[in-house]
């Protein structure tokens, strides 16, 4: 990954659109922020399941893990306003916002 590349996570796109829809709002204005600043989706894949898994995530923290856990594959940063984060992550990978 190149260092002015921006991912955002499949997980996260999901929970966005979601908030979207379930609002009865349209998307268009996310999208275009997504396309203005190139940012990609970045996918799950079975490798950040088992990274995940091997976390021994609570109920309650399953996408956090699975986010988490696609950071790491990617050696990326992520900027989240979820400290427990920490749990998965070190504390050099996050930016609290």
């Amino acid at each position: 990954m190149s260092g002015d590349q921006f991912l955002i996570s499949v997980l996260t796109h999901f929970e966005v659109l979601w908030g979207y829809r379930t609002a009865n709002l349209g998307s268009s204005h996310y999208e275009e922020f997504l396309d203005r600043l190139h940012v990609e989706v970045a996918p799950l894949l079975d490798e950040d399941a088992m990274l995940a898994a091997s976390k021994r995530p609570a109920k309650g923290k399953l996408v956090d893990a699975l986010i988490a856990a696609t950071v790491a594959r990617y050696d990326a940063n992520i900027w989240t306003k979820d400290r427990d984060f920490t749990q998965f992550l070190s504390e050099e990978k996050m930016t609290i916002l």
